[in-house]
């Protein structure tokens, strides 16, 4: 098996699955003794009035967890984050019930098709059978059988969203409306009253702060943090190329250099795990991080944001190979790992502080802001022609403008903030002045400057590449709405989580 990750090509395309499939796991599968022991119960529930066996349901939620692999790739973990596995494998298993009812069929012609286009199971753009099985036995993990049908009942599932959203339709008013929203560009001025400065005019109460603090307990929450030791490999300056005589070697690059001695490092520490040791036969320097969340990333490591969002899915103790950033080759191993927390009031109390002062200098600003907006509002309606800025200036108040930008689009000062870009957008040459907007900093009060309509020459470019994203999020939509149907006639009874529940629960 090793033989076929040296080979060319492969290791790029599958590493990030066996890193996925390591730090995995230990999900679900972690926990299916204890499950599966448990003497209150027989079953992992029920659906549509009938029992679901703990093994059935067992490699649903192992279906479900490939699916997600093969649709997020390397990004799997950070969607691992965002749902709950367990609802998913009974909503596979709820729609493979109604698949089965409506007698729906895969052919295995239609299946051999779909399994062969993954690039992963090819070789020269060739699907390769060798290839193939080891994959599905060794990353996945499951016999070529099971893998083919679990691709055979999500091909079921896709047949079923067929049949549910055939009918949906885009409109040609749909399409330019979306083209109109997506790319419409507008600059507008603006007028900011920060939240910041009236922190000194809000008072603190130290029981309200605590009655506060109880009642929004994970606004406080300590983001899981981790403590990296690391060898750095510098790349050395790079030396002026000379010709290379007749007869004579290539010299390696600096660069090469380096990569082939971050590759020794590499080896050696599979051999002894020490970083002080290695570090010492090669005169390079070991350093530890300190704690540090991805929130807040020690980025004076020297190491790229990517890099370090990558090693929040390395296991504990395991070493990374070695990496490459724009100067250096680092090689790295998390030593320390503190899961997300909230902490005891005494330790939050001056986050809390400021979160309290913050919300009532919010009042404040905002009380402070409609009346700016009102004296304004006079000021520029009262001298022609109406000037924005000269009615500002008049009543000492700061103008900030913005660069011509379109819907999503980061603003500097702002960022991407939805309820300022909106009102930014509602904006007309009959009423050009906007509401209080609540922003980021504050709160601020909006003026027109130029509205550009989007290009119609580039309608035609986009229409179909819209009218697809139309489609396929009109389908989703009702097909959510099947799904949710669905459920509530499953009558859905899920003695897995409560089990995981009654597991995690702290002893009486």
């Amino acid at each position: 098996m090793l033989k076929i990750f040296r080979k060319k090509g492969f290791a790029k395309k599958v590493l990030w699955f066996l890193a996925v499939i390591i730090i995995i796991s230990f999900g679900f599968f972690g926990t299916a003794s204890y499950l599966v022991n448990n003497k209150k119960v027989t079953n992992a529930g029920s659906i549509f009035g009938k029992s679901v066996s703990f093994p059935t349901f067992q490699n649903a939620y192992r279906d479900v967890r490939i699916n997600a692999i093969l649709r997020h790739g390397d990004k799997f973990n950070e969607y691992i984050k965002l749902v709950n596995l367990n609802a998913e494998t009974w909503d596979r298993l709820i729609l493979l019930t109604e698949a089965k009812r409506r007698r729906l069929k895969v052919n295995d012609d239609d299946l051999v098709r779909t399994i062969q286009q993954y690039g992963f199971f090819q070789r020269d753009g060739q699907f390769d059978n060798v290839l193939y099985q080891d994959v599905v036995r060794y990353v996945f993990n499951v016999p070529a059988r099971a893998f083919e049908e679990c691709m055979r009942d999500s091909m079921l599932i896709n047949k079923l969203y067929s049949q549910e959203t055939f009918s949906v339709t885009v409109l040609e008013d749909e399409i330019r409306q979306a083209f109109q929203k997506q790319n419409e560009k507008v600059k507008v001025s603006y007028i900011l009253i920060s939240t910041d400065q009236f922190k000194n005019e809000a008072s603190f109460n130290e029981d309200a702060a605590r009655q506060y603090y109880e009642e929004n307990k994970f606004l406080f929450t300590l983001p899981e943090s981790i403590n990296v030791e690391y060898i750095k490999i510098p790349f050395p300056p790079a030396a002026e190329e000379k010709p290379v005589a007749e007869g004579e070697g290539e010299t390696p690059s600096p660069k090469k250099q380096s990569e082939e001695l971050a590759s020794t490092v590499f080896a050696e520490l599979q051999e002894n795990p020490d970083f002080k040791e290695a570090a010492k036969k090669h005169q390079l320097e070991v350093k530890t991080s300190g704690f540090f969340s991805m929130e807040d990333p020690k980025l004076d490591l020297g190491m790229s944001y990517e890099l370090i969002k990558q090693l929040f899915d390395l296991p504990a103790n395991v070493i990374s190979q070695p990496v490459e950033t724009s100067d250096a080759y680092f090689i790295v191993q998390i030593i320390e790992k503190k899961e997300a927390a909230v902490p005891e009031y005494e330790e939050a109390r001056d986050k809390v502080k400021d979160a309290v002062l913050t919300r009532e200098a919010m009042v404040i600003a905002q009380d402070k802001a409609k009346e700016v907006r009102e004296n304004l509002k006079k000021q520029y309606e009262s001298v022609l022609p109406h000037n924005f800025a000269d009615a500002a200036k008049a009543l000492g108040l700061e103008v900030n403008q913005t660069p011509v930008f379109r819907r999503g689009q980061y603003i500097e000062g702002i960022g991407i903030a939805k309820d300022f870009q909106e009102a930014a957008f509602a904006l007309t040459k009959e009423a050009p002045i906007s509401d209080v907007v609540e922003a980021s900093k504050g709160f601020a009060i909006l003026h027109l400057d130029e509205n550009v309509p989007a290009d119609p020459q580039e309608y035609e470019l986009q229409k179909e590449e819209i009218a697809q994203f139309l489609l396929t999020q009109k389908r989703n939509e009702l097909f959510g709405e099947f799904l949710s149907a669905l459920r509530l006639k499953a009558n859905l009874t899920d003695n897995v989580s409560k089990l995981e529940q009654e597991k995690q629960a702290p002893p009486q």
